[in-house]
């Protein structure tokens, strides 16, 4: 696969300090001033009901959140974000995606494509997920995908 061929150089994706942090992971703490959150309804983030999800909101500042699954214990989908790393994580969703799902899918499901990378990237499989990414690792998805699948 050419994915193999990657050098990771770039950036050390192999362990980042808030994957130690339980409560950071569960969306628990706010990883920037690393202070409790709050589970909040749709309504309080976007002013209306648009995905039908509860947020976990940072205490101290509310433009950290992060969505959480609609499931009865409402886990969240990640770490908190911030409105530069929410950016970063749809785009790295929009390339990551198109791995799948585009109109040349180099993998038969979203699940292969992750157990794929996640291997290749030497990550735990529980944390290669979009909502675990910083803005610096996202923008190494980004490229790195574009560059070797997208020619770009």
């Amino acid at each position: 696969a050419s994915w193999i061929s990657f050098e990771l150089i770039d950036i050390d994706i192999k362990l980042k300090p808030y994957w130690l942090d339980e409560s950071i992971v569960r969306g628990l703490k706010c990883p920037y001033c690393h202070c409790k959150t709050e589970l909040v309804e749709e309504e309080e983030i976007y002013g209306a009901v648009i995905y039908g999800r509860k947020y976990r909101r940072c205490l101290e500042d509310s433009s950290h959140y992060v969505g959480c699954y609609r499931s009865p214990n409402h886990l969240s989908l990640g770490r908190l974000a911030d409105d530069e790393l929410r950016q970063r994580r749809m785009d790295a969703h929009e390339v990551l995606d198109a791995l799948w799902t585009g109109l040349k899918p180099v993998f038969e499901s979203r699940q292969k494509t992750y157990d794929v990378l996640s291997d290749l990237f030497e990550v735990p499989k529980e944390f290669f997920h979009i909502g675990m990414m910083d803005v610096a690792w996202c923008d190494y998805l980004i490229n790195r995908i574009r560059q070797v699948y997208f020619k770009q």
